[in-house]
């Protein structure tokens, strides 16, 4: 495939917003099922939800809604617990230049996984530090304070705690502990204080079986660095919105496998091949240690290690899938494409007239980008460094001299793909990325007859629906909104930069969205022990708080010291939603934010025809092997439901959703 030198051309803001809108479209399409554990999407899509779920949970299972701030957190820690799997990897692209904190190593700034709702949706995995960096927010957000949650280091691991009804507690979900003495959890130091009798303390009021994968709690003996208690403040975020649309023309297909569909397997991650003795081999992040899919935390459950011959809990695999039909091309798709003036539609084909023209193609959502290994080696995989085929695909039959361009950073500068009439993988380019933009040009008098795009998915399995048995519930909802990525490479935060507004310390960003804002978002780490917030406006006049001010310091004691980077390493984040607004664009400002681990975030009001939603799903069960159903769900936000004839032991295999024309 052809590379040329980069493409910089200036664009038009409206470019920048492109990310999921169209014609006849789908906005945030979300299912969740009625399977007592793995419901999907929708039970966990916001931290709302989430928080929803896990206490719903907490009251089916104890008999009361959680009632105290410990009772939040172990909520929120079963929760999670029950839907993470302890694997290497599960890498995003801060890009390159990122402030070293976020990416220690790697030259292409990748580095694990920190943002709570990314992991769940993209990955379900990640070792000690990556997963108690993506529950904090979760803590900090359910205590109302940025301070409440702490990575804590030991020796040799990087645990958990909560600061919850004025003490710390041990929360660690890659070790599946809560301790607990005399009926409360307690923290690390307690456990270290109480070594003389380790034997008195128990799993509480949940059962627990202590050391579920073998971790003793005698573990916790030391903290490393003790004039400051082990504590890593500040450690994760929320940051980009759990959305995509469906244009008219495409479809997202889930399979619970990485193979799925066509046997073309695809991940992002560690590849545990090697592990899988025994088991039938897929590529990707299976480990032994987990309770996902294997009941419920407490009474005594080790999870996986405690069923016999247990299956692999393996990657899903997703393929978005866009064929629009060019004859049914109108005005309102050319603008969702940012199609150019001279662009038109004519006899089923998209010409351009009165001089060269330009479309736009736009791929965003909450899951990375996979990868085939292009020698399909029956070993283990390295995605990351390893040339990489069939995940990302273009093929546009079109006249000599139309060519296509890519752009990784929200559509600020272009690199040549290739000429129309030959198929083209760029999967190496996107490869990891969560959103990417190509640009179809097409000379005076050329047109184009055909599309076809593919760009597969790396899907957690925590959020991959599943049927439950005899008779099973769906509900869908669709919440008709767009998404606008600045993030998470901060190259792409910069195309919305707008120092016009900077002032004080703030460093400003604004979003153009073709609808109306509905959210908007910020991630960004503190320039040293300097006074970090983010705020939020649709004017760029009135401000809303999304983080209200915090201070870190140095190693000690104190509720803000900390030891990750002696107070200077901490991540500021925010978000705030805008239901009722009807301002098009939003302004996100960060306090002493560091440009090189910026990212900013949209979603909207998504302006195109709202259509209904075709869904297939597919699964086994006692009466056989590939069975099959579908429905239509009707146009608009309101939730509906729709019973799936499942049987005994049910597995279920796929879920395809395709937009349907009112």
């Amino acid at each position: 495939m052809p590379h040329v030198a980069s493409i910089h051309r200036p664009v038009a803001a409206s470019l920048l917003a492109i990310a999921a809108v169209t014609a006849a479209s789908v906005g945030d399409p979300q299912i969740a099922t009625d399977h007592p554990q793995m419901r999907g999407e929708l039970s966990c899509s916001t931290f709302e939800r989430l928080e929803a779920t896990a206490f719903a949970q907490f009251k089916q299972r104890y008999g009361h809604a959680p009632a105290t701030a410990v009772e939040r957190v172990i909520a929120h820690w079963a929760w999670r617990t029950e839907h993470h799997q302890h694997a290497d990897a599960d890498n995003i692209p801060y890009g390159k230049g990122t402030k070293k904190a976020l990416s220690y190593s790697d030259p292409e700034g990748r580095d694990f996984c920190r943002d709570g709702l990314l992991g769940l949706f993209g990955f379900s995995t990640g070792l000690c530090y990556s997963i108690h960096a993506q529950f904090t927010p979760f803590i900090q957000r359910t205590l109302g304070d940025y301070l409440a949650a702490s990575c804590t280091l030991i020796p040799g691991h990087t645990s958990f705690e909560a600061y919850a009804d004025g003490a710390w507690r041990l929360a660690d979900i890659t070790c599946g502990h809560m301790v607990f003495d005399k009926g409360q959890p307690i923290g690390i130091l307690a456990i270290i204080a109480n070594r003389s009798r380790l034997a008195e303390l128990d799993g509480g009021f949940l059962k627990l079986k202590l050391g579920p994968f073998g971790d003793p709690v005698s573990g916790y003996n030391a903290v490393k660095e003790p004039e400051g208690e082990g504590r890593q403040m500040m450690f994760g975020y929320l940051g980009m919105p759990m959305v995509y649309s469906l244009r008219a023309g495409e479809t997202f297909t889930r399979w619970r496998l990485p193979d799925g569909g066509d046997g073309v397997e695809a991940i992002w991650s560690k590849d545990y091949f090697e592990q899988a003795a025994g088991h039938p081999k897929h590529h990707g992040m299976a480990r032994r240690e987990t309770f996902m899919g294997f009941g419920a935390v407490g009474e005594g459950n080790i999870g996986r290690m405690g069923v016999k011959k247990p299956p692999l809990v393996y990657s899903a695999k997703g393929a978005f899938d866009y064929l629009p039909d060019l004859k049914s091309v109108d005005a309102e798709t050319l603008m969702s494409w940012n199609a150019t003036p001279t662009i038109a539609v004519s006899g089923g084909k998209i010409v351009a007239k009165g001089g060269e023209g330009s479309f736009v193609l736009a791929h965003a959502a909450p899951y990375p980008v996979a990868a085939h290994q292009a020698d399909n080696a029956a070993a283990p995989w390295n995605v990351f460094k390893n040339p990489c085929d069939k995940t990302a695909t273009l093929s546009i039959t079109g006249s000599a001299g139309v060519r296509m361009q890519l752009s990784l950073d929200a559509g600020q500068n272009w690199t040549d793909l290739g000429a129309a009439g030959t198929p083209l993988d760029y999967t190496d380019q996107v490869k990891g990325r969560f959103s990417y933009l190509v640009r179809v040009v097409v000379p005076d008098a050329g047109e184009v007859s055909a599309i076809s795009q593919r760009t597969v998915v790396q899907v957690g399995p925590a959020v991959f629906p599943r049927l439950k048995d005899e008779g099973s519930t769906i509900t869908y909802q669709a919440g008709n909104l767009g998404v606008i990525h600045g993030g998470p490479d901060h190259r792409m935060a910069k195309a919305f930069r707008f120092p016009e507004l900077d002032a004080d310390g703030w460093t400003t960003y604004r979003i153009q969205a073709p609808g109306a804002i509905r959210s908007l978002h910020g991630v960004s780490m503190a320039v040293g022990r300097k006074e970090m917030s983010v705020e939020t406006s649709l004017d760029g006049k009135t401000w809303d708080v999304a983080m209200a001010p915090v201070t870190m310091d140095r190693a000690g004691t104190a509720r803000n010291c900390s030891i990750w980077g002696n107070g200077t390493n901490a991540i500021m984040w925010g978000d705030r939603r805008y239901p009722d607004g009807t301002a098009a664009t939003g302004y996100i400002r960060l306090k002493n934010a560091e440009e090189t681990a910026t990212q900013v975030y949209a979603t909207f009001d998504n302006p195109g025809t709202a259509a209904g939603l075709a869904v297939l799903v597919e699964w086994d069960d006692a009466g056989g092997a590939g069975r099959k159903a579908n429905t239509t769900f009707k146009p608009g936000k309101a939730e509906q439901t729709w019973t799936v004839p499942t049987g005994k032991d049910t597995v279920t295999n796929a879920i395809t959703f395709a937009p349907v024309a009112p």
